[in-house]
């Protein structure tokens, strides 16, 4: 058997792997979420510079978590992304149907105390503010 041949062969089988079903992991695309807001302080001003968190349970992972500071005027902008997988059906197909979580959103700010909001990303939800104290 000649090295071309083999070389082939051994290519055309992993191709025909990389093509079943669920052999690259799930098919799922990721979705994304952003959640916007403002940090602020007990008189309403915005806070620039506080580190903004989210932190959420996702399956097959404990915590994820996504990070970003707040602007000039206290206001940010934070990327959510998590996997919709929800297992496999019977005949072998990923299936995609996994409910959102929720999202525990944070801002700190040293020499001040946090401030927590916890966002479902299921629903509609608008700003929000988190007040650092």
């Amino acid at each position: 058997m000649s090295a071309r041949f083999r070389s082939s062969s051994a290519l055309a089988v992993l191709l025909g792997l990389a093509l079943l079903p669920g052999a690259a992991g799930a098919a799922c695309p990721l979705v994304e979420k952003i959640v916007t807001g403002t940090v602020v302080d007990e008189g309403g001003k915005g806070v620039a510079g506080a580190t903004v968190t989210a932190s959420w349970n996702e399956k097959g992972a404990s915590d994820v978590t996504s990070q970003t500071k707040s602007g000039a005027e206290g206001r940010f902008e934070l990327m959510i992304q998590y996997s919709p997988y929800s297992g496999r059906t019977f005949g072998g197909t990923d299936r995609c149907e996994g409910t959102a979580p929720a999202a525990d959103v944070s801002a700190a700010l040293e020499g001040a105390r946090s401030a927590r909001e916890r966002v479902d990303l299921a629903t509609e939800y608008g700003a929000i503010k988190l007040v650092v104290r």
